[in-house]
């Protein structure tokens, strides 16, 4: 059972930026996008914003509606989930990578825009 659900996770990784793109919102548009602005804040607040990101997408994965949905909510969901740990992960280990905190960002407000 254990490795069912963990197999069904890492598909819903790999396939998360081509699964989003059947919604019109190419997940390409996150690896160059110049509009977050979460890079701005001060550590603290960073922290606080990259946790609830990242607890707002893992409510998101479990959550009846967005597994069962026909978009692709679920895959932006754990894709929010992997880049915003990858971030936290970064800062507690004392670095900041621009990279997956403005994934991150904007991983989150395209799974908000599908809920």
């Amino acid at each position: 059972m254990i490795r069912i659900i963990l197999t069904a996770l890492l598909l819903s990784v790999v396939t998360a930026a081509s699964a989003a793109d059947l919604e019109g919102v190419r997940a390409s548009s996150c690896l160059t996008s110049q509009d977050s602005q979460i890079l701005s804040l001060h550590r603290p607040q960073l922290i606080t914003t990259l946790t609830k990101f990242r607890d707002d997408a893992k409510a998101a994965s479990l959550s009846e509606g967005v597994v069962f949905s026909k978009s692709a909510a679920f895959d932006w969901a754990v894709a929010t989930t992997v880049q915003c740990n990858v971030a936290l992960g970064y800062l507690n280990g004392g670095n900041l990578d621009k990279s997956s905190a403005k994934k991150c960002d904007c991983f989150h407000g395209r799974l908000a825009s599908l809920q």
